[in-house]
């Protein structure tokens, strides 16, 4: 019999799909056999996966233009991996509850993020009902995968989640979840999909088996929908994941600013409107654009001088043309009416 590989059901964490967006570029750590970065793939973006199990790397990089290993709780190994470059979003999909300091991975990893880029946290949540009801009877039994899984050494409800990224420096900026109701069943529902399945041998060695076989799709089609709904109504309760889009706050910089004012005519109505706009920022330039004889392209000026004659108007229609007045953009004053036209 074939050994048993080290992802026992690998499926797409749709939760997690959902907030993805348009990235460019990708790092999808613990991408396993990279079915969420394949998904990325699919929306145009260039993906980089991490995975340590060198059997799930090899299929991993078939799947994404490039897989790595790296051993994330050491922040040289991760910058010798990845070297120079950068991401506008990096996943962690169930990954950093299998380490001993998710903060210092967070961080380690999220130094490869460009400004303002965004990262994904899925989080397996301890807080969810069938945990609450098993230590209600005093049990709190490890298993071979699901929330309490033997490799698990950290646990996160769904507050504690998005306080693990805050502590990293992360803003949370969106929060979704995986239900947790059918999944509950697994252990029942598991054996019946392997024999409802045509080919249920797949299941001991292919890890993407059930998400191809006829009872998940059914699940996916029928079930997830209400269960999306009833896990929305109670995320900390009726959730198996908790995912968290979260990004790195934008760094002060400096910022300029035109106020600009959009007019049928350049007159002495204008100031009142472009005071109010500008009342924020005294300083900023003013310009006004008339309808009529568009901008001068630069500020205004108490000159009110008129604004310079172009190469293609025709003599004739530069001695009928009005002068159009300039209005201070401090002051508002101007000396100068416009002309009316005969």
């Amino acid at each position: 019999m074939p050994a048993r590989p080290a992802y026992a059901v690998e499926e797409l964490n749709l939760a997690l799909c959902r907030l993805v967006g348009r990235p460019r570029r990708v790092l999808d750590v613990g991408c396993g056999l990279g079915q969420n970065g394949a998904f990325c793939r699919g929306r145009g973006a260039h993906v980089v996966g991490l995975e340590r199990d060198p059997k799930a790397r090899a299929v991993a990089a078939v799947r994404l233009h490039d897989a790595v290993d790296a051993d994330l709780e050491s922040p040289a190994s991760v910058a010798s991996a990845l070297g120079g470059q950068r991401f506008d979003l990096i996943l962690f999909g169930d990954v950093l509850e299998h380490v001993r300091d998710p903060r210092a991975v967070l961080e380690s990893v999220c130094e490869h993020l460009e400004d303002e880029g965004h990262v994904i946290v899925s989080l397996p949540n301890v807080a969810a009902w069938p945990t609450r009801l098993a230590l209600l009877g005093g049990r709190f039994d490890y298993r071979d995968s699901g929330v309490l899984d033997r490799t698990h050494l950290r646990f996160f409800t769904r507050a504690s989640a998005a306080a693990l990224l805050e502590q990293a420096g992360l803003s949370v900026m969106r929060r979704d979840q995986t239900p947790m109701l059918s999944r509950a069943a697994k252990d029942a529902l598991l054996p019946l999909a392997r024999a409802l399945s045509s080919d249920g041998a797949r299941f001991d060695h292919d890890p993407t088996a059930l998400a191809r076989s006829l009872p998940y799709k059914a699940y996916h089609a029928l079930l997830r929908p209400l269960e999306d709904d009833v896990a929305r109504a109670a995320p900390g309760l009726f959730g198996f994941q908790n995912v968290l889009l979260a990004r790195r706050p934008p760094r002060p910089r400096k910022l300029s600013l035109t106020v600009g004012l959009l007019t049928r005519s350049c007159s002495s109505s204008t100031p009142p409107p472009i005071a109010r706009p500008r009342s924020p920022a005294r300083r900023a330039p003013a310009c006004c654009a008339s309808a009529r004889h568009g901008a001068t392209g630069r500020p205004w000026s108490c000159s009110c001088t008129p604004p310079p004659r172009t190469a293609t108007r025709s003599s004739t229609s530069t001695a009928t043309s009005p002068t159009r007045p300039r209005i201070c953009g401090r002051c508002g004053a101007c000396s100068r009416r416009r002309r009316s036209t005969s």
